[in-house]
């Protein structure tokens, strides 16, 4: 199966998180892919497959960085439908892991998410759109490889220990 990943700390009870915009757009990806599920972490247990009309499974709550990373390379794309989002740390973990993110093109999304490279940023809070961005990239064996590949390369640029030093070390050097 496809495996389409949410997560949240609160699971899918946070409103900001968006789960209901994403279930309302997992319908459409059901009619389009037979084969997807949905993986959800931050809760351990629901019954959300009667909501979406596909298998749901839980993963819980991962607090170790290798439970979280091997949970994102499970998956084959991450959705992020955030109504609010300072940065967006389930998107960059997600990117890091080499996994694509499908977001809406707001919120702090928007400098994790490089549009049409690591993933999708749709319309704001437009569940026809978020889930037709879903079922192209499934889809699209060859774009979504792609996309695979420029997530950690782009990670690596942002994000890594050397980067982000080498940032702290110039921002101390003007502050001083």
């Amino acid at each position: 199966k496809k495996i389409i990943l949410f997560g949240s700390m609160d699971g899918v009870n946070n409103f900001n998180k968006g789960w209901d915009l994403l279930s309302n757009a997992l319908k459409i990806v059901q009619d389009e892919i037979s084969d997807c599920a949905a993986l959800i972490f931050g809760q351990s247990y629901g019954n959300h497959s009667k909501e979406i009309n596909m298998p749901v499974f839980y993963a819980g709550k991962l607090n170790d960085p290798q439970s979280l990373a091997m949970l994102y390379s499970t998956a084959d794309i991450t959705i992020v439908p955030s109504r609010i989002e300072s940065f967006g740390q389930i998107a960059s973990e997600s990117i890091s892991c080499g996994t694509p993110v499908i977001a809406f093109k707001c919120t702090g999304l928007i400098d994790v998410v490089k549009n049409n490279n690591t993933g999708y940023l749709v319309e704001p809070y437009d569940c026809k759109k978020l889930g037709e961005s879903i079922v192209e990239l499934l889809k699209n064996k060859s774009t979504l490889e792609k996309f695979k590949l420029a997530c950690r390369k782009r990670a690596e640029n942002l994000w890594s220990f050397e980067k982000v030093s080498k940032e702290y070390y110039k921002l101390y050097s003007k502050v001083l």
